[in-house]
């Protein structure tokens, strides 16, 4: 008879005892072993001698691994200077909201996504945002059909000048830096000019990919 087919109540003897202390020991000597082989296959993939990129899916149980704590990766949401949530501009001229000062000592590809809400007075004067390198304006090469306009801009334009809703505005870059480092911006103003446009809780998330060599 085993223990678990025992009743409330019955003696249990040494034997089983013993039984109970050989499972115990063997759960734990499997748990070690299992600790042990994430923290290889951590150390396998990630790269945590080199800090390498990540080039596979990575699982809930890696996201502590140190390389993902390396120079090389991670991410940081930077705010507007002494966190000021509204901003209002009739400039059409860029107009910075958030400035990133990045230092690395070795060639780093990043992802920048500018956030916030915002609204323009009418629709012929949108809300625009845009990411910057520097003075560069990320993702303007290629465009046709358009000027003065960027792949991943944000963009915000009511229908008419009685629809001023706020609304979801997202700025999307993919940058690479070479071993120094650069100042990222995200800048805002009012296409066209003399008309205000509002943006609420802006923000730039600063996400270091690695190095973008294979």
């Amino acid at each position: 008879m085993s223990l678990e087919d025992r009743r409330d109540g019955e003696l249990i003897r040494a034997l089983d005892w013993n039984e109970l202390l050989t499972a115990v020991r063997e759960l734990q000597t499997s748990n070690t072993q299992l600790r042990a082989e994430v923290d290889q296959l951590r150390a396998t993939k990630l790269g945590l001698a080199d800090g390498g990129t990540v080039t596979g899916p990575l699982g809930a149980n890696v996201l502590t691994a140190a390389a993902l704590r390396s120079p090389t990766l991670g991410a940081e949401l930077v705010k507007p200077t002494g966190n000021k949530w509204e901003h209002s501009t009739d400039r059409a001229t860029w107009t910075t909201l958030v400035t990133k000062e990045v230092v690395v000592s070795r060639t780093t590809m990043f992802l920048l996504i500018g956030h916030g809400s915002g609204k323009a007075e009418d629709g012929t004067h949108p809300l625009e945002v845009g990411i910057f390198k520097g003075s560069q304006w990320q993702g303007t090469d290629g465009v046709s059909g358009a000027s003065d306009v960027a792949w991943g801009m944000g963009h915000s334009q009511p229908s008419t000048d009685s629809l001023r809703h706020t609304s979801q505005i997202v700025a999307m870059a993919l940058c690479t830096v070479g071993p120094g480092g650069a100042t990222f911006n995200l800048n805002y103003r009012a296409r066209g000019g003399q008309k205000s446009v509002t943006i609420y809780g802006p923000s730039l998330w600063v996400i270091r990919l690695g190095d973008p060599t294979p």
